[in-house]
């Protein structure tokens, strides 16, 4: 029997519950703000539209359960994304900037063997 079939509303929040059903239950003052906080200190940099599709929220909600930790201290929002701090903003975005430099460069370097140049590889790089 599927707990789907029963719900009236959106196919996402049928999923959401059927997945909830078997977890187990949350510790006694665990909030959904302390699911925000542990989600963003365990994934990383992330940003808000991604915070609400996997925790089924609304931007609005995610402001508001994440303003007072905002103003604490427990999570920074810097550059349009939630981290534990700013510098794993920076070691995120330095990443983000690299592999967009080289998909760059191999873009480059494809296009110009296709019209007959030779490329070699940076010096340094292997």
């Amino acid at each position: 029997m599927k707990i789907a079939d029963y719900i009236m509303g959106s196919a996402a929040t049928a999923r959401r519950l059927q997945i909830e059903s078997g977890m187990p239950k949350l510790r006694d003052g665990y909030s959904r703000t302390q699911e925000l906080i542990d989600h963003i200190a365990g994934e990383g940099p992330i940003r808000t539209a991604e915070l609400c599709s996997v925790l089924d929220l609304t931007s609005k909600q995610v402001w508001g359960m994440l303003k007072h930790p905002l103003l604490t201290g427990k999570v920074v929002h810097e550059r349009g994304v939630w981290s534990s701090s700013v510098g794993e903003i920076d070691a995120w975005q330095a990443r983000l900037a690299a592999a967009d430099a080289a998909a760059a460069e191999a873009k480059a370097a494809a296009l110009l063997s296709a019209r007959g140049w030779t490329c070699l590889p940076p010096e340094g790089a292997q």
